[in-house]
């Protein structure tokens, strides 16, 4: 009688437990959820999958036909028998197909004015204008004042360096021509944080040149977007201030800066198929002072938790994410005999038996409140429509329904009960 009230006690003290576990279940965190089917159009993100790559040469300026000499421009002046001398500090000037053969001229840099100053005719204003105009105007200067005989003068105006444009490039994504470590449940970024300046040659001081010289296209690891703070007559202090607002941006998330006065320029680097980019090629030049911004994609992830290990899952830029990929990505299958559940959520027995079928999406709105949005993992692997999206900063949460968690109880106790008895 003893060895059957031992026998019997483990099947009452089972019984007992999977109806207490039922009872007291936190099954809770459902409650208030909305069924997928039943979320308002508003609420559902435009997928992603739908954007294309821009047109790249779209970040690039048409150069003009002739150069247009202006500020900053270094050009070679020969002016036979006024400059040349032993002793002038000259440079020499390569054969072109008006002149054959190289000469040797003196150096001038246009001034912020547009002028270079000659001698005997004090400043000669050359700027806006082309290299055919600017020997024109030189000869001019010359001939029409009795300084020189055009008949026997040899006088020659050519452009030695283009002016250039200093930008200052911040980039918060990694390395592109450094190999990118992806496991298979996670990707490790190394982040660059570079900070440099670039120097563009006139006409390629646009985005598109400004993105080749300091590394090349953001990596994945990035906003599929640029920013240009335009630098001019700012302060260090003051760019820094609209560095730290992007920035805080990319942290924090939310919509574009609507206040920062028109000094932003924002470039998307994908869009749908039926949007324009809208964008003039004033927009894409950069002009001295000017700071080119990349993003880090830090808030583009997930966090799970309940039956799945606690995890903080990145989001790929390019493609979008369902929830049957999310939960793949976490390490999670909602077909498995566990469905990624930890296998010690029952000490007694082999573990979950039956996989959990209720998913929780905790998704906060723009507006700062949150929704909870509720999946039924067997209709999203038979229903596309139930496979919703899942964007950043969403949190899921994998539960057992009551039955689930009772016959998976039930079962173990069983298994238990089968071991004893053949003890």
């Amino acid at each position: 009688m003893t060895e059957q009230r031992m026998a019997t006690w483990p099947r009452q003290l089972g019984l007992t437990l999977a109806i207490t576990l039922v009872a007291f279940a936190s099954g809770c965190v459902h409650k208030g959820a909305i069924p997928v089917r039943q979320i308002p159009p508003q609420l559902r993100e435009e997928p992603l999958n739908n954007e294309v790559p821009i047109d790249f040469t779209l970040l690039r300026q048409t150069p003009p036909k002739r150069h247009i000499l202006d500020s900053g421009d270094v050009v070679g002046v020969v002016i036979k028998s006024i400059l040349g001398k032993e002793n002038d500090a000259t440079v020499v000037l390569p054969p072109n197909e008006l002149q054959p053969n190289a000469s040797a001229g003196r150096p001038y840099t246009i001034s912020d004015e547009g002028t270079i100053s000659l001698p005997m005719v004090g400043d000669l204003n050359i700027g806006n204008m082309t290299i055919a105009e600017a020997n024109r105007a030189l000869a001019t200067a010359y001939f029409e004042n009795g300084l020189l005989n055009e008949n026997n003068a040899e006088i020659e105006l050519r452009l030695v360096q283009a002016r250039k444009i200093q930008v200052h490039v911040m980039r918060e994504d990694s390395d592109s021509s450094l190999p990118l470590a992806i496991r298979s449940d996670q990707q490790f970024y190394v982040k660059r944080g570079s900070s440099m300046i670039v120097e563009l040659d006139v006409y390629q001081n646009d985005v598109l040149h400004a993105l080749q010289e300091s590394g090349g296209l953001p990596g994945i690891d990035a906003k599929n977007e640029v920013w240009i703070i335009r630098g001019k007559d700012l302060t260090t202090i003051e760019s820094s201030q609209y560095v730290q607002r992007l920035s805080e941006r990319n942290a924090f998330g939310g919509s574009d800066p609507s206040d920062l006065e028109r000094r932003v320029t924002r470039i998307p680097l994908s869009m749908s198929p039926n949007q324009d980019l809208n964008l003039s090629e004033e927009d894409i030049i950069l002009n001295d002072g000017d700071i080119l911004f990349i993003g880090k994609r830090d808030t583009d992830f997930f966090i799970t938790g309940g039956l799945i290990d606690g995890a903080r899952v990145p989001l790929p830029r390019d493609y979008d994410v369902d929830v049957l990929t999310a939960l793949a990505m976490a390490n999670g299958n909602p077909l498995g005999p566990a469905a990624g559940a930890r296998s010690n959520n029952f000490q007694l027995g082999p573990g979950n038996i039956l996989p959990p079928t209720r998913l929780i999406i905790v998704r906060q709105l723009p507006s700062g409140d949150q929704i909870k949005i509720l999946v039924n993992l067997k209709h999203a692997v038979e229903d596309e429509h139930e496979r919703i999206k899942v964007l950043p900063g969403d949190l899921l949460i994998l539960e057992y329904t009551k039955s689930e968690l009772f016959l998976n109880v039930m079962l173990n106790l069983i298994n238990l009960n089968l071991s004893l008895d053949q003890i």
